[in-house]
């Protein structure tokens, strides 16, 4: 599980563990966290195990005398830094392109270019929060998904029409191996179809490596499996005024 995977009963809770995580690390343990965030020891100690048992990974060893990262914790703090980055960001009052007021935008990851992709947490008419690209350098923020699983299905099918070597994460080792390495650790995030339809893709491995899967192969997969109205639909994020 990632923490793209916690659950969302708001943003502001999502991004209260992280900070709380972080906090902890920092100040070096839970009771100076809490003094320096002014709530109780406690409630850090609350924080920490929500987002532990969110994730499914111990992220510290604790003893009476001293506290350390776990290697799962490590990775976890790089990526926490990063989120919270992107979101002090995203909510800045001087950020050059400040977000408006009736947006609640979570990012989860960026792009190699700097772009964040987010859970948009109020959005009208979705039964779960879609997934939306923010581009850092432009007004516009595209829909990618209606949920965070057909967000991992889109990008599993992406990443099979963007394969080249040596630059992908796929070509380092067997590309064979490597694909079916990566179904079987999504298998549990997928729908029963989403998994068959990259089942079946990725058992092209000959016209993959070969970069035979094209761009409007890999859209037309994506529209016939999780395909909705507003699927690449595009909006403004940035504040009027600004």
């Amino acid at each position: 599980m990632t923490l793209a995977d916690l659950p969302l009963p708001s943003g502001a809770d999502r991004i209260e563990l992280l900070q709380t995580f972080v906090r902890i690390v920092e100040s070096g343990s839970l009771s100076a966290a809490a003094q320096q965030m002014s709530t109780t020891q406690p409630t850090v100690s609350r924080r920490l195990q929500t987002l532990e048992r969110a994730l499914g990974l111990r992220l510290l060893r604790r003893s009476t005398h001293a506290m350390a990262l776990t290697d799962d914790g490590q990775r976890c703090l790089e990526h926490a830094r990063e989120l919270l980055e992107a979101w002090q960001e995203l909510t800045a009052e001087d950020h050059y392109n400040p977000l408006r007021a009736d947006l609640q935008l979570l990012p989860f990851a960026r792009t190699g270019a700097g772009d964040s992709y987010c859970f948009w947490t109020n959005a009208p008419g979705f039964d779960e929060p879609p997934v939306v690209l923010v581009w850092h350098d432009d007004d516009r923020a595209d829909v990618l998904a209606a949920n965070y699983q057909d967000f991992v299905f889109r990008k599993m099918v992406e990443a099979v029409a963007e394969y080249e070597r040596p630059y992908s994460l796929l070509s380092h080792g067997e590309l064979a191996v490597n694909l079916q390495r990566w179904l079987q650790n999504h298998q549990p995030v997928l729908r029963a179809d989403q998994y068959a339809a990259v089942a079946a893709l990725f058992a092209r491995e000959g016209e993959i490596a070969e970069g035979d899967i094209t761009d409007d192969d890999a859209q037309a997969l994506v529209q016939q499996v999780i395909g909705f109205p507003r699927l690449d639909e595009s909006f403004a994020y940035v504040r009027e005024d600004a």
